[in-house]
């Protein structure tokens, strides 16, 4: 197991047209406010685990940034190979004296029959080698007992496609939230459909079926589900045990706002999911978005649209300013946190 803290001093750049939603340089003193901050003894101390891809690791290094910014310790857990664009990526937040670090493990890729440098999913060209690299994954269970043993960590975030962490955080009793790099409607539909299985009561796959116990009365037919609905194979299993992890952890944390997911409520009463909305983590520019309407779209149609593209950055940004849904459910979350770390001390 290799383990470094970071201690870069480079600037951080928008990836490819997104930019961060959280601040790059913010006074310590500004989150002051809310007794957010505390004493080292107070500070919730956390651990950020993505899956080794770009979709995944963005999100949850903003995420890291965004809780350090709200008084936490944040580690982000990442492989050698990653380690510099993550060090690059909270260089300003760590460098505004944000308390915010990175640890690495190592993929035992020779021990599945991958090559040394097939370290993150970018690199993955078949469905087998994909397989091999999910199987590595698994086998990082003992470098992260030996984090969690070494720096004691109050909670563990982890990616949805790391189900294993679940039964390590249970071990060391500490919480352990699934991320969702989506939002509610996706997963709240992949629920029911799994739950209620809609599509085994229609005679054909284009006949349509209503998503049951689904707001909207959403219509789809089997030619629209993904592949683990249609047919055997080896990745149901693997989702199933995700969403049995999912099930048994503390519960999920999205990177996604209220105001954009009116099946927040549906995923956490009906579904009784618990889950916090605490995005957009990043979002696309408005100007963006008004580009792409500009070159598919003309007159009226095109400035409706771009309306639209700008009053939802307006809400997104709004959502995670302090006051803002985003801003109130993750304080809603760290108090929940502190309470489960108190009562565990209390044992």
């Amino acid at each position: 197991m290799t383990l470094k803290l970071s201690n870069v001093n480079t600037a951080t750049k928008p990836f490819l047209g997104f930019t961060s939603i959280v601040p790059e340089s913010v006074p310590v003193a500004e989150t002051l406010m809310g007794g957010q901050m505390g004493s080292e003894n107070d500070q919730l101390h956390i651990f950020f685990f993505p899956l080794m891809a770009p979709g995944h690791m963005i999100p949850m290094i903003d995420m890291a940034k965004l809780f350090a910014i709200r008084g936490c310790k944040s580690t982000l857990i990442t492989t050698p190979h990653d380690e510099p664009t993550f060090l690059k990526s909270i260089a300003k937040t760590k460098d505004s004296g944000f308390d915010i670090d990175v640890v690495t493990v190592t993929l035992p890729l020779k021990e599945v029959g991958l090559p040394e440098d097939c370290d993150n999913l970018s690199k993955v060209t078949t469905v087998e080698i994909r397989k091999q690299f999910m199987r590595a994954t698994m086998m990082l269970d003992r470098q992260l007992e030996l984090l969690i043993e070494k720096l004691a960590p109050n909670c563990l975030i982890s990616d949805m496609f790391l189900p294993w962490t679940t039964e390590i955080a249970a071990k060391y009793e500490i919480p352990r939230l699934t991320f969702h790099g989506t939002g509610a409607f996706s997963f709240a539909g992949t629920v029911c459909v799994r739950l209620y299985e809609p599509h085994k009561k229609v005679s054909c796959d284009s006949e349509p079926f209503i998503i049951p116990n689904f707001p909207g009365e959403i219509t789809m037919s089997r030619m629209q589900l993904p592949d683990l609905f249609r047919e055997e194979t080896d990745f149901i299993e693997f989702y199933n045990k995700v969403k049995e992890s999912e099930e048994r952890s503390f519960g999920v944390i999205m990177n996604s706002f209220y105001e954009l997911e009116p099946y927040a409520d549906h995923y956490r009463t009906f579904l009784r999911i618990r889950s916090w909305f605490v995005g957009p983590l990043s979002f696309v520019k408005s100007e963006r978005v008004e580009e792409a309407v500009k070159r598919v779209l003309v007159r009226e149609e095109a400035e409706k649209m771009r309306r639209k593209a700008k009053a939802l950055a307006e809400m997104a940004k709004g959502a995670v300013e302090e006051g803002g849904s985003s801003w109130s459910d993750l304080g809603a979350l760290l108090q929940e946190l502190r309470l489960q770390r108190s009562a565990h001390n209390k044992i």
